[in-house]
């Protein structure tokens, strides 16, 4: 029971940290700004704030709708800040290589638009 208790929790922090990553990277686009995606991801494509932490595919499919040939760029303001966490759990990881590779295969001919920090994203 011990060891549940204790992954239920691991992967509660996995989502505050991938929610804490997406908040902070739309927020880079303004306060106002960020709540309105997180209205339309909501509402147009039934994307919750819990839905986007825990499915990037479909994070980048309601971005895409929001953002259509822009969406590489907002993709890569989510992956810098996961990028930045010093100690990612394995559950940020997961989320940040899923949401790369939404990016790669919708948005091929795209190069990064931000500054690489060491190695690429997560």
């Amino acid at each position: 029971m011990r060891n549940s208790l204790q992954s239920g929790s691991r992967l509660e922090m996995a989502k505050r940290e991938v929610d804490q990553c997406i908040v902070r990277a739309l927020g880079k686009l303004g306060e106002s700004t960020s709540e309105v995606i997180f209205y339309h991801l909501e509402t147009r494509f039934g994307i919750t704030t819990k839905d986007a932490s825990t499915d990037s595919i479909r994070l980048g499919w309601g971005l895409q709708g929001i953002f259509g040939k822009a969406t590489p760029y907002v993709i890569d303001l989510i992956l810098d800040e996961a990028n930045s966490v010093k100690s990612p759990s394995e559950g940020l990881l997961h989320f940040a290589r899923g949401l790369k590779t939404y990016r790669e295969a919708h948005f091929p001919n795209v190069s990064p638009s931000s500054p690489k920090r060491g190695e690429p994203y997560v």
